[in-house]
């Protein structure tokens, strides 16, 4: 069976940063950063798809809000 690979490439500004990941038998990672030059300044947090997910506490405010009548645009406070 072939091993599985991601792509890999940036998303949206073609930077050349390149890093490499493989879990050992022991269970630890293994990291080898081929090209460390990014061509664009860092972007923030929130800018990632992994940091735009509510919390719990986030969900059951929303949930409370939504039971209560309130309307999404509202919510934002």
């Amino acid at each position: 069976m072939a091993e599985k690979r991601r792509q890999t490439s940036s998303r949206l500004d073609n930077c050349p940063f390149e890093i490499y990941g493989k879990k050992c038998v022991d269970g630890k990672w293994r990291f080898v950063v081929k090209v460390p030059n990014h061509n664009h300044p860092a972007s923030p947090p929130e800018a990632h798809p992994m940091h735009q997910h509510l919390d719990e506490t986030q969900i059951e405010s929303v949930i409370v809000l939504t039971q209560a009548g309130v309307r999404p645009l509202q919510d934002l406070s």
